[in-house]
């Protein structure tokens, strides 16, 4: 019994530590909030821990996809943008031989 209060108290710190570390931060990031609160409507709903992390594991896989999307794009423009300036290079090369007084034999 008491090495099961022992346990209990040790979850509960490191629940209030990870919720303290949470907290802070959300308020480094503020533009987060909106995401945390619909986490917590979502946890909410969720019965047991198994289906927590499930739910957690989901709405991270969620994220990820939309940041390789972004990446994705990303690297499309990165790819355009740099088609153009070597384009843009190619442009200015001039054609010397026309000019030259040299020739080659």
């Amino acid at each position: 019994m008491e090495a099961s209060r022992k346990g209990k108290v040790n979850y509960q710190r490191e629940l209030e530590l990870a919720l303290k570390s949470r907290d802070g931060f959300l308020e480094e990031h503020p533009e987060l909030q909106s995401f945390q609160d619909d986490i917590d409507k979502i946890l909410d709903r969720a019965v047991g821990p198994e289906n927590r992390l499930k739910i957690l594991a989901f709405l991270l896989e969620i994220k990820l996809s939309e940041l390789n999307a972004s990446i994705a794009t990303l690297q499309s423009i990165i790819t355009m943008l740099n088609n153009k300036a070597t384009m843009a290079d190619s442009d200015a090369i001039t054609d010397d031989s026309k000019r030259s007084t040299r020739y080659l034999n």
